[in-house]
């Protein structure tokens, strides 16, 4: 997730999850619900990534001739026995009275432009029409003006002070030699002085939808068409990747498709990737792109005081899972995940639970964006391809899923089932 909120936080869970791709040893015997669901729906989940870059100006801090008069006057502080007499002493007093008054005594002096980045951040899409529409939740995408502003400041501010603490204090080596209480000082100082006058110039998001092709991570470029707002406001918003076509699809259920106790599926990315974990985790990076499965039971329904309803769900949930899709016990897409739960919002310990947007606010948002869910002819031919398949029809399987390759050949599946068909048939002989 790319935020925190006051109800709702970065998705946890420590629970145990399901995977999600279907290997040859499963077809030993009947699929459960969950695999059938897993299999069917995951060519349409992807990592979205978000990256909010930003231009400010920040001025070069300029002692005043108040700061320069500070100093005689912390001789006098040490005539008269209230501070030490040593330069080290007079120093932390000059800078702490500097700290509480930064505007006094630091004036703004040449103005450059600095470059901020505070991606990527990664979440969960679904595709819901071959020409490529995802929906994903709004935190994902969005963020609030002062929101942005502030983070785009804060990493600027720690940058610059970091650099700017010794070259302030280097004036006063002869007084004192700078050390860690005189470092934290100069830096109270510096940051009151950025903090005022620092500023957002201009401010960009750029998306991306995030997979792996032929061994090589590839980005694709996303738009945003629509969206709602963070929790407890509708957490969705409604994107289209650029220049594809035949992509595979999930599909929408409607509202009142589950009810209390009926099972629930999550699909998504639990904060694996975009290169990060890769290199921290080592794991295969195959891996690192196929979206985790977990399963759940829905507890109940609440409404936000706001007025937007959204599904309790007792369902382990992750920190990329954030937009990811909510799949009933058929495969359609029954909600989407927003956040989870502070220990202690519903009655106690509620770290593995989830609140789901439910699927009649996402198809309002859809409406509003003038976008149809259909289902694709590559996911149709994908799912007649997964029956066989299941059914132990490998003959029946395998020109299907060579017509959904041909139809798309990025499909991130096919591939893989007509390797396990080709290979079982090879083992039969």
């Amino acid at each position: 997730m790319l935020r925190t909120i006051a109800v709702a936080v970065s998705l946890a869970g420590t629970t145990a999850y399901l995977p999600a791709t279907v290997h040859a040893e499963v077809n030993e015997r009947p699929p459960t619900t969950a695999t059938l669901v897993a299999a069917r729906t995951e060519p349409a989940v992807h990592q979205l990534a978000a990256r909010f870059t930003a231009e400010l100006l920040v001025a070069q801090p300029q002692p005043t001739k108040a700061y320069a008069k500070l100093f005689d006057q912390a001789k006098k502080e040490a005539r008269a026995g209230r501070i030490g007499a040593d330069g080290q002493s007079r120093l932390k007093w000059v800078l702490r009275t500097a700290a509480a008054d930064p505007a006094r005594y630091v004036r703004p002096g040449k103005t450059r432009k600095v470059k901020t980045d505070l991606g990527p951040g990664s979440c969960t899409a679904w595709v819901i029409t071959p020409q490529g529409h995802l929906v994903t939740a709004a935190h994902c995408v969005e963020m609030t003006k002062s929101d942005l502003t502030a983070q785009h400041l804060t990493i600027a501010l720690l940058k610059r002070i970091e650099g700017e603490t010794d070259a302030f204090l280097k004036a006063h080596r002869e007084l004192a030699a700078p050390d860690r209480g005189l470092r934290q000082l100069a830096a109270e100082l510096l940051q009151g002085f950025h903090v005022k006058t620092m500023r957002v110039k201009s401010a960009h998001a750029a998306y991306s939808l995030v997979r792996l092709e032929k061994g090589k991570i590839r980005r694709l470029p996303v738009d945003l068409l629509t969206d709602g707002s963070p929790y407890p406001g509708p957490d969705v918003a409604v994107l289209k990747i650029r220049g594809v076509r035949n992509l595979p699809t999930v599909p929408l259920g409607r509202a009142g498709d589950v009810r209390v106790g009926d099972p629930l599926y999550v699909s998504g990315f639990p904060g694996n990737t975009i290169g990060t974990t890769l290199s921290t985790n080592p794991i295969d990076p195959k891996s690192a792109f196929k979206p985790i499965f977990t399963a759940g039971i829905h507890n109940g329904l609440i409404t936000t005081p706001k007025g937007v309803p959204y599904i309790h769900a007792q369902a382990p949930s992750y920190g990329g899972n954030s937009g990811g899709p909510v799949f009933d016990r058929h495969g359609r897409v029954a909600g989407l995940l927003s956040a989870g739960l502070r220990t202690g919002s519903i009655g106690g310990e509620a770290e593995q639970s989830s609140t789901v947007l439910p699927v009649g606010v996402i198809r309002a948002y859809l409406a509003k964006a003038g976008v149809r869910p259909v289902t694709s002819e590559t996911t149709r031919v994908y799912d007649e391809a997964l029956a066989d398949f299941f059914a132990g029809r490998y003959q029946a399987a395998l020109p299907k899923f060579r017509k959904a390759l041909a139809l798309y050949p990025a499909h991130p599946y096919a591939r893989d089932y007509i390797r396990q068909i080709t290979a079982k048939r090879g083992n039969d002989a």
